[in-house]
């Protein structure tokens, strides 16, 4: 079942990430989307060989692991995306305005490749508007 819901999001993660690289490119014609999608579609992608190499150890796991290879690229996609929006923003208090294409390519295949990075910029953004908890105001 696992493996039908995960191919069934391909096309929708396709669509979604395609929008995304879209509206950006309308609203901000400089923005290098093109490398930060491919930089973390590869990060993602040589994050997912290494896992395959290390970590799937017979045909039936292979057969399990097939549907995240497709969806793989798409989320490091997704994770260089954002990692451009959240730059831009300002909401990692980097000022990204001066970095290089080369910077931002390199930076989108480390979300891509690092789930955890990704997972915290996500976090980081969901958190924005939210009122303190109260283990942070201590």
């Amino acid at each position: 079942m696992q493996v039908r819901h995960l191919l069934l999001l391909v096309p929708v993660l396709v669509l979604l990430v395609a929008g995304l690289g879209l509206a950006v490119t309308a609203v901000a014609p400089d923005a290098p989307v093109p490398i930060v999608m491919v930089g973390g579609a590869l990060g993602a992608t040589v994050s997912g060989t290494r896992k395959l190499r290390d970590e799937v150890p017979n045909i039936n796991a292979l057969r399990a692991f097939t549907p995240a290879i497709l969806v793989q690229p798409l989320l490091g996609a997704a994770a260089g995306l954002l990692l451009l929006l959240a730059l831009e923003s300002g909401l990692l208090g980097l000022d990204s305005s001066g970095q290089s294409w080369a910077l931002l390519g390199a930076l989108a295949f480390a979300a891509g490749f690092s789930e955890p990075v990704f997972l915290g910029v996500v976090a980081r953004v969901a958190a924005i508007g939210e009122p303190p908890s109260e283990a942070s105001s201590r």
